[in-house]
């Protein structure tokens, strides 16, 4: 089963595909990516809006999977149903400003990794940062932690240059290995006592 990316008109496409499906394809390396991902059971949505984006969800849980073409840029905004976002949901991407959904629990491993982003404000229903969600983000200058945050795991932040400061809420009670390292611009951090392990090489 394959999916072009220029076939899709401004809808939803939904798939279901069988378990004597063995394969699912797309003209894209970060779609077919996502897919292998899925088993073959799932019930998946691709919205397509326009020619210029389309957008891979899971819908058992309303989980944002991936985005192609990872070269658009400006700003985005993923709906407010989305519950969650996956591994390397926006990796790559271009997107300058991403506005997260009110509803938003979950963020998967290095999810904005190696992404363009200029700042982010993450919403309170997340409680964990995971490895990597938002490493080598050379652009980030602005971060907004959720108030009900308790774990930031290890690289979360690693390179993100030009992140000037930091305040860790008081409901976090520990920050991983290499958290914020590479974090060169990094003048202010603050550390609450509720802060009970902090990894090798944090900063």
């Amino acid at each position: 089963l394959y999916v072009r990316e220029h076939l899709l008109e401004p809808r939803a496409l939904k798939i279901r595909a069988g378990r004597s499906v063995v394969d699912i394809g797309v003209i894209d390396s970060n779609v077919g990516i996502a897919l292998q991902k899925l088993r073959n059971d799932e019930l998946l949505r691709f919205d397509g809006s326009g020619t210029a984006l389309l957008v891979l969800y899971r819908k058992a849980d309303d989980q944002l999977i991936s985005i192609l073409p990872s070269a658009l840029d400006g700003d985005y905004t993923i709906p407010q149903w989305v519950h969650g976002l996956a591994p390397y949901a926006f990796a790559f991407t271009s997107f300058a400003r991403l506005i997260l959904p009110d509803e938003l629990e979950s963020i998967g491993r290095f999810a904005f990794f190696n992404c363009l982003l200029k700042d982010v404000s993450i919403p309170d229903g997340v409680t964990v940062i995971p490895e990597g969600a938002f490493a080598v983000c050379m652009r980030l200058t602005g971060i907004n932690l959720p108030s009900a945050l308790c774990e930031i795991h290890s690289y979360a932040f690693s390179q993100c240059y030009y992140i000037t400061s930091i305040a860790v809420p008081d409901s976090v009670t520990s920050i991983g290995d290499d958290a914020f390292s590479g974090c060169r611009s990094l003048t202010s951090v603050t550390i609450p006592d509720s802060v009970t392990s902090i990894g090798d090489g944090t900063f």
